[in-house]
C-alpha cells in the first residue's frame, strides 16, 4: 500500500482529535485512480454512482524578460470547467465494472486579446478516464479490461512512473496540470505472498499530450504499436520493495519549437525499475530509480547543424525522499532527484541533460483543528540548471460537498541557452520554469460533488 493511501485511511478513520494530513497530489502527477476492489467491497449497494464539478480561473503574468523564451505560450487568462461522472457496479463475486467521464470546457484569452486556444479540439473535449471491466478469479488472479491509468513509484519525483504518459495540454503545475493519460491494455494482477504481480499489454501507443507540435506515432497495427509492462511487490517486515520492467515507446517532453516534430518521432525503449520503503520510527525512507535504455536526448539546434537533433543514450534517473511528521498537524517531505547520462560530455548543452540534480519540498499544514483549512506548499529547485519552481496552495473544505482553493505558482531561474528558433528569437531551457515561460499564475478553483 502506498504512502498516500495509508494516511488517506488514517483520515477516514481517526477521530476527530487525532486527524492526521493527507498530502496534495504534486503538481505534476495526477489523482491517484479509483481502486474499485475494495471500495465495492465495502458497499452495500452494487451499484454506486458520483459526480462532481470543478471549475477554476488561472490568470497568468507575464514579465517582459520572459515573453521572448517560452518554448510554449500560456494565455493571459483561461476559465476552465470540467463535469467528472462515474459509475462502480458489481454483478456479484468476482465482477466489476467502472466508468468514468469528464466533459471538459476552455475559455483562453491571450495576451493580444484573442479569445480561443490555439488547438479548437482542446476548447470543448470529451474525455474518458476510465472504462474497463475487472474479473476476480476465487483466490487466483484478476483480469482487467479497458481504459485506466496505471501509477508507479513511491516518491515525490516518480521516477520510474512510466506507464500512463502525461498530459501537458494545461502545462505542468495546478490547477489543472500533469494529468495522466488514460490508455487502454489487459492487466492481470496475481497475489504473490505479501506482495503481487502485475502484468499489463497496451496494444495501442499513446504519445504525450501537448499543447504544441505532437510527435509522429508509430502504426497502431496490436503488434508494432503495443507495449508491455511487468512489475513485481513484495513486503519484507518493514521494508516494501518493487521491481520492474517496461518496452514502450518513449514520450519526448513537450519540444520547443525549435526542434520539429520530426526530431521526436517515439522510439521504442526498455525501462528498468527498482522501488522501496521503509519507516523508521517517526521517519518514512522512500527511493527509486529507472534506468531508460536509449533515452533520445534533443540538442539546440546550434549544435544539430552537423549532426542529428538528437542523442540517444541510457540514462538513470532516482529519486530519495524522506518524510518526517512531527506533528499531527504538520507534515514535511524532503527528496533529492537527479538524472546522469553516462558517456555524455560533462557541459550542460542538451536540452535534456546530460546530468541534472534537484531538491525538492513539501510542506502540508493544518490551520484548523478539524482539518477544514490547511495549507501546502511543493518545491523544486534545479541546482545544475538554473530553474526553480514554487507552488503555495491553500484549500478551504467550505462543506461536505464544497471544496475552494487558491494558489500561487512562481517560476523562476535563467536556465540553459536553446540558440535561434525558427522564427529568429532566442530561447533557453531550464524545466518546466523556462519551458512555460517563467509565466507566474494566480487561480482560484471550486470543487463540487454531487
Amino acid at each position: 500500500m502506498s504512502f498516500t493511501a495509508i494516511v488517506v485511511a488514517a483520515l477516514l478513520l481517526a477521530d476527530p482529535g487525532e486527524v492526521k494530513l493527507e498530502p496534495e497530489v504534486g503538481p505534476e502527477l495526477a489523482v491517484d485512480p479509483i481502486v474499485i476492489g475494495p471500495a465495492l467491497a465495502s458497499t452495500s449497494s452494487a451499484a454506486a454512482t458520483w459526480a462532481r464539478w470543478t471549475s477554476h480561473l488561472a490568470l497568468t503574468f507575464d514579465p517582459p524578460a520572459a515573453r521572448d523564451a517560452a518554448p510554449i505560450e500560456a494565455p493571459m487568462l483561461r476559465l476552465g470547467s470540467t463535469l467528472a461522472l462515474g459509475l462502480d457496479w458489481s454483478a456479484g463475486d468476482g465482477f466489476e465494472l467502472a466508468l468514468e467521464t469528464r466533459l471538459r470546457h476552455r475559455l483562453d484569452i491571450a495576451r493580444d486579446g484573442a479569445i480561443g486556444s490555439a488547438a479548437a479540439a482542446n476548447d470543448f473535449a470529451p474525455e474518458v478516464r476510465r472504462a474497463l471491466v475487472r474479473w476476480q478469479v476465487s483466490s487466483g488472479p484478476s483480469l482487467a479490461l479497458g481504459m485506466d491509468v496505471t501509477r508507479w513509484g513511491r516518491t515525490l519525483a516518480r521516477p520510474f512512473d512510466v506507464v500512463s504518459p502525461v498530459d501537458w495540454r494545461d502545462g505542468p503545475l495546478p490547477p489543472e496540470g500533469g494529468e495522466r493519460v488514460p490508455t487502454f491494455g489487459l492487466t492481470l494482477r496475481q497475489t504473490l505472498g505479501q506482495g503481487e504481480l502485475l502484468a499489463l499489454w497496451t496494444p495501442f501507443h499513446v504519445a504525450a499530450q501537448t499543447p504544441g507540435a505532437r510527435a509522429t506515432a508509430p502504426t497502431q497495427d496490436l503488434w508494432h504499436s503495443s507495449e508491455l509492462a511487468l512489475r513485481v511487490t513484495q513486503r519484507l517486515g518493514d521494508l516494501d520493495l518493487g521491481l520492474g520492467w517496461m518496452l514502450r515507446f518513449d514520450r519526448p517532453p513537450p519540444l520547443p519549437e525549435a526542434l520539429s516534430a520530426a526530431s521526436a518521432r517515439p522510439e521504442r525503449q526498455h525501462v528498468l525499475g527498482l522501488e522501496f520503503a521503509l519507516p523508521t520510527g517517526p521517519l518514512r525512507w522512500a527511493a527509486e530509480a529507472a534506468l531508460l535504455l536509449d533515452q533520445r536526448h534533443y540538442y539546440a539546434p546550434a549544435e544539430a547543424a552537423t549532426e542529428s537533433p538528437s542523442s540517444a543514450r541510457p540514462t538513470l534517473r532516482w529519486a530519495l525522499d524522506v518524510a518526517i511528521e512531527p506533528a499531527i498537524f504538520l507534515e514535511l517531505t524532503f527528496g533529492l532527484e537527479g538524472a546522469h547520462v553516462p558517456g555524455a560530455e560533462p557541459t550542460p548543452s542538451a536540452y535534456e541533460g546530460p546530468d541534472d540534480f534537484w531538491l525538492r519540498a513539501r510542506l502540508a499544514l493544518l490551520l484548523a483543528y478539524d482539518g477544514v483549512l490547511r495549507l501546502d506548499v511543493d518545491t523544486r529547485i534545479g541546482l545544475l540548471r538554473d530553474d526553480w519552481w514554487v507552488t503555495p496552495v491553500l484549500a478551504l473544505r467550505a462543506s461536505a460537498a464544497l471544496d475552494l482553493g487558491l494558489g500561487l505558482a512562481l517560476l523562476g531561474g535563467d536556465g540553459l541557452d536553446l540558440g535561434l528558433a525558427s522564427n529568429g528569437r532566442r530561447g533557453r531551457y531550464g524545466g518546466l520554469g523556462a519551458l512555460y515561460g517563467r509565466a507566474d499564475q494566480l487561480w482560484l478553483r471550486a470543487t463540487f460533488t454531487f
